[in-house]
């Protein structure tokens, strides 16, 4: 009996991230990027050169 895949399969690979938009806050510069794979992600980037990517999760586009 063949294995089936229920969902979609996915490959490990190293993002490219490519700034779709970005904007000054009172915190920093927010980016939102996109890979070619399709995951999201948003940075901040404060004024002293630190960047925080764990504002918004990683992941699939909604759909």
């Amino acid at each position: 009996m063949p294995l089936h895949q229920t969902g979609r399969m996915r490959t490990r690979h190293e993002h490219h991230w490519a700034t779709e938009s970005d904007h000054t806050t009172s915190e920093g510069v927010v980016a939102y990027q996109r890979c070619a794979c399709g995951q999201r992600r948003v940075t901040l980037a404060r004024p002293l050169g630190l960047v925080r990517d764990d504002l918004a999760r990683v992941g699939d586009e909604p759909g």
